[in-house]
Parts: structure tokens; sequence; C-alpha cells
């Protein structure tokens, strides 16, 4: 099996960077994951890129406080990101993460 590009339709913290902005190409569905956490899938474009990108719920309530709470209005909308590096549960491994803390007025 070919398992080139596996994985690359999938945005990651890691892609994101401190000041990038996104914006959002889709009203989001819920999924869960291995363990069982709820998260929102979006289709999102960042960098001219578009790809689907899975929000925990901290960050789907972040964009609440900023677009509402009806999703199908955040389709076209721009948010800015910000980043934090943080101890990944106290281990001594980094790991981004990141908020949105702003709307985008074009």
């Amino acid at each position: 099996m070919d398992l080139t590009g596996f994985g690359m339709n999938f945005f990651r913290a890691s892609d994101i960077a401190e000041g990038d902005s996104i914006k959002i190409l889709s009203e989001g569905e819920q999924v869960e994951n291995n363990f069982g956490k709820k998260r929102i899938s979006f289709f999102i474009e960042h960098k001219a890129e578009q790809k689907v990108m899975q929000l925990a719920m901290p960050h789907v309530k972040q964009l609440i406080k900023i677009l509402g709470t009806e999703t199908k209005k955040w389709i076209g909308k721009t948010v800015n990101v910000k980043t934090e590096e943080r101890n990944l549960f106290e281990t001594g491994k980094k790991t981004l993460t990141f908020a949105f803390v702003k709307l985008v007025i074009a």
C-alpha cells in the first residue's frame, strides 16, 4: 500500500504559527476521536492550503465567543491565531497549543 500523502489532508496545531490566520470554509461536523473525545471537524484555509482541522471543545468555545453559536454563520470568516508552547501532561515533552483571538475584518 502506497501511503504517500497519508494524513496530509489534515492541519495540525504545529502547522499554525503565532499571528497566522485561518479561514473557516465549512459549518463543521461533530466527530469522536479514538479516545471517545468529541471534536468538531472543520474544512479551513491556511496560507492558501485547504484542509480539515479537528478542534477540541475548548477551541470551539473560543470560536463561539468570537463568532456566535451558529456555525453556518462562521463560513467565510477569518480569525487570528495565538500560539503557546506547553508542557504536555507534565511529561517534559512540549506541545503547541493555540487560541483564536479575534475576527479578522477584511
